[in-house]
């Protein structure tokens, strides 16, 4: 992931990071206009009004509630895959005892035979 500073300085060069702008190409092709070095090439406030109003209403729209949702679904999979691996850290201790103790037994019966 880039730095802040990276990715503004990018911006003012007409350089947006990647994994934006094939996430977000409309957003991103808005964020460059705007940075345009020639303020000529900038569009008004009316048709950047225009431009988010049509971008919000697009079904794609991330808003807050879609992407608290996702969050969430990912918060519950990674409980999910924590628990999964707590579990299995359990497991191994339990068969690293079990082999301990076998080893132990067989030594035991390794001495006896002896």
């Amino acid at each position: 992931m880039m730095e802040r500073s990276q990715v503004l300085t990018g911006v003012r060069h007409g350089v947006v990071p990647q994994v934006a702008l094939q996430r977000f190409p409309s957003e991103m092709a808005l964020v460059l206009r705007m940075t345009a070095t020639d303020p000529s090439e900038r569009p008004s406030t009316s048709e950047i009004i225009q431009q988010i109003s049509t971008l919000a209403a697009t079904p794609e729209a991330v808003t807050v509630r879609s992407a608290l949702e996702d969050l969430r679904d990912l918060q519950a999979k990674l409980a999910i895959a924590v628990h999964q691996l707590r579990d299995r850290s359990q497991a191994a201790q339990q068969l690293e005892l079990l082999v301990s103790e076998l080893q132990d037994k067989v030594q035991t019966v390794g001495i006896a035979l002896a």
